[in-house]
């Protein structure tokens, strides 16, 4: 198996989860009316999240996508318990993306609280999430021109 492999599995299976939940959060995931190729480095497949559709739905890599974001096997592992805010980690650089990735960057903190919420803690906390160093940062410090 490749590196990165078991993380991309990993994170196909936490997105159908979500998908699949009777949450009404997951209906408006499609908000964001575009298609995202989640990327892992070092896995050969990749998993595409239609949120272009109602309800949304999880394919394979041959499902063409609007919008591409590459994480590399840790922040994908921290992606799928849901601590990985991605508007911080574009901003900052960290992960590679490609397309209209302000679409999905709408959506993530939705799609990050269902996928917290997986593993049985809430799937709001109050507009606040953790930071890339663990503190916790209020969703508003972001300034959405920097996208």
């Amino acid at each position: 198996m490749k590196l990165g492999s078991s993380a991309a599995q990993q994170l196909e299976g936490a997105l159908h989860d979500v998908i699949r939940s009777d949450s009404p959060v997951v209906g408006r995931l499609s908000y964001a009316r575009t298609s995202v190729r989640f990327n892992v480095e070092g896995a050969s497949e990749s998993v595409t999240l239609l949120l272009d559709r109602k309800p949304p739905e999880v394919a394979g890599a041959d499902e063409p996508a609007e919008v591409e974001i590459t994480l590399d096997t840790e922040q994908a592992e921290r992606f799928v318990r849901g601590e990985l805010p991605l508007p911080f980690a574009v901003v900052r650089g960290e992960v590679t993306t490609s397309g209209p990735v302000r679409k999905y960057l709408e959506v993530d903190s939705m799609l990050r609280g269902l996928l917290r919420s997986r593993d049985g803690e809430p799937a709001e906390r109050n507009g606040h999430h953790p930071g890339t160093s663990g503190e916790m940062v209020a969703d508003d410090k972001l300034d959405p021109d920097l996208l």
